[in-house]
């Protein structure tokens, strides 16, 4: 045992030398953020950066290495495990459809002993063949989690992130993501999170050529649990009084503009006015 966690330190100091965003998932996988690696000045392009890692655990372990990039974690390990064991797949954004459509269903997440026969009886052997089912059609079957799951996994969607990208002068580039505990379209939330993770991640007075902000996992926000024990009629709960107020912003900047609101901000400890 001691051998192997020897070699498995030695194949993360490996992934840590290329990017400091290293998720480890077993002994000998992990998915690492190489979104910040491409151009001539670091590592070049998504497949240059594949062979260097590659080449770098054979020279490290003396083993071969399968590697898989894609904009996504899913697309990522379907495309490590296509060639295996010594393979290098690049899935672009554009190819994700074509490239998950004739792979079998067994690929995707949560397909495991109980829904694999279920997706058989319905003659869904591939991607493809389950893509052309309804969200409603899979809940059928599957239930409201799994059908959810499966209808987003099978276009390519990953799973509830929000995901900020940063770029300093000179092209420096980095992404950071952190999973919500529930999906969200409240903007106050997803800025929340951002910000946490540009916190932590130390860049401040850095100045700042570019940023982004992104979402995965697009699907229906989830619905906060009511208070069954509460008997006399209440104001809104705070996740409806959210979602009404994100409602009415977006109507608001639909008619008028984008920009047409700023929210309050707060400034010595009290809240402030905005526009």
């Amino acid at each position: 045992m001691s051998h192997y966690q020897a070699v498995s330190r030695q194949f993360r100091t490996v992934l840590d030398s290329f990017t400091p965003v290293v998720e480890p998932i077993s002994i000998d996988e992990a998915f690492l953020d190489v979104s910040g690696l491409e151009g001539e000045a670091l590592f070049g392009p998504p497949e240059a950066i594949g062979r260097r890692i590659k080449e770098a655990v054979r020279a490290a372990v003396g083993l071969t290495a399968s590697v898989g990039i894609g904009p996504n974690r899913l697309v990522a390990k379907v495309a490590s495990d296509y060639r295996k064991p010594d393979g290098l797949v690049v899935v672009a954004p554009e190819e994700v459809l074509g490239f998950l459509g004739p792979q079998p269903v067994g690929v995707l997440r949560g397909v495991g002993p109980r829904p694999l026969p279920i997706l058989e009886r319905l003659g869904l052997r591939t991607v493809a063949d389950l893509r052309a089912l309804s969200v409603a059609e899979l809940q059928r079957h599957l239930g409201p989690r799994a059908a959810a799951s499966l209808y987003q996994q099978a276009r390519g969607i990953a799973g509830r992130a929000v995901v900020l990208k940063i770029r300093f002068a000179g092209f420096e580039t980095h992404t950071r993501q952190q999973r919500l505990d529930h999906r969200s379209d409240d903007a106050r939330t997803l800025f929340a999170v951002a910000w946490a993770l540009y916190l932590v991640s130390r860049w401040d007075g850095r100045p700042v050529r570019q940023i982004g902000l992104g979402i995965g996992d697009l699907g229906v926000p989830d619905v906060a649990q009511p208070d069954l024990l509460e008997s006399a009629p209440q104001a809104p709960a705070d996740g409806e009084r959210a979602r009404r107020l994100a409602t009415a912003l977006d109507r608001i900047e639909a008619r008028f503009g984008a920009g047409a609101l700023r929210r309050g901000f707060q400034c010595g400890g009290r809240e402030t006015e905005g526009d």
